[in-house]
């Protein structure tokens, strides 16, 4: 099975990004959402005192992740009952290449809360207007390469190599390291990192607007097997940008995610 990293045997926190791992801007580098779910793999690896589950990700992308030999370090900053903040390291041979912060919250049921929520009408009825995955288009064959040759793709409206805002599903049909199954947060934080891409506001050909940052919120685990990011893009004339949008699955929203980015013209 294709997989974007393949573990060292010399270490469990050590990785070696094969061909999947590779990203739109230069195929020596990492796409985002590799470091992004192995930052979310290695704070999921860290005991709890509590049954807790990944609530929040921000993560520093600071140089371009080669794809070559990665070492993840995690570390736990505070830690209570109810919750766990995970520090991560993410280091090249030569360079320190992210650098995130992991919340976890304690898992606990909280059905009389949920069934007393007001529900935002406006983002209801933007989920009721999205088509299923099995009713939309496969995207391009093109986009099978790289990290997103690790899914499959489903246009919704808009897309990838489409300018202006999208909704994409996302189906991953390979893993994240060869041989183990990534959990629900890998997932949607490996998707998160699309979100510019899925809402490009100026032609892929001509600009770059690449994202030197991830935030992601998440309510609860994405169910199944399918993710929907529904994403827009904001430029400005001074050269930056934010690119946002909701994450969720067949049976509503779960999650937020936003980038910063830096915009150029292409050389």
């Amino acid at each position: 099975m294709k997989a974007a990293f393949e573990r060292d045997p010399s270490g469990s926190n050590v990785f070696f990004g094969t061909e999947w791992a590779a990203g739109p801007w230069d195929p020596r580098a990492c796409h985002g959402g590799g470091p992004a779910a192995l930052a979310v793999r290695a704070a999921e690896e860290k005991p709890a005192p509590s049954p807790m589950a990944v609530a929040r990700l921000t993560l520093e992308l600071m140089r371009p992740a080669p794809v070559d030999r990665l070492i993840v370090h995690a570390e736990v900053i505070r830690e209570g009952k109810k919750l766990q903040l995970v520090a991560v390291t993410i280091r090249s041979s030569q360079h320190e290449v992210a650098r995130g912060m992991v919340l976890k919250l304690r898992v606990e049921d909280l059905s009389a809360a949920c069934s007393e929520a007001v529900e935002d009408p406006s983002r209801a009825a933007r989920f009721a207007a999205i088509a299923p995955p099995e009713r939309c288009e496969p995207q391009s064959s093109r986009l099978r390469t790289g990290f997103s040759g690790l899914f499959e793709l489903r246009s919704a409206g808009g897309g990838l190599l489409t300018v202006g805002p999208g909704a994409v599903w996302f189906r991953m049909t390979g893993q994240i390291v060869a041989g183990e199954t990534p959990s629900p947060a890998m997932r949607a934080a490996a998707v998160a990192d699309f979100t510019n891409g899925v809402s490009g506001a100026l032609p892929f050909d001509r600009w770059t607007y690449i994202n030197p940052d991830l935030t992601i919120n998440l309510a609860r685990e994405a169910f199944g097997d399918w993710i929907i990011l529904d994403a827009a893009t904001t430029v400005s004339a001074h050269g930056r940008g934010v690119a946002s949008g909701g994450l969720g699955d067949e049976t509503g929203w779960f999650g937020h995610v936003s980038q910063t980015l830096l915009i150029d013209a292409r050389k």
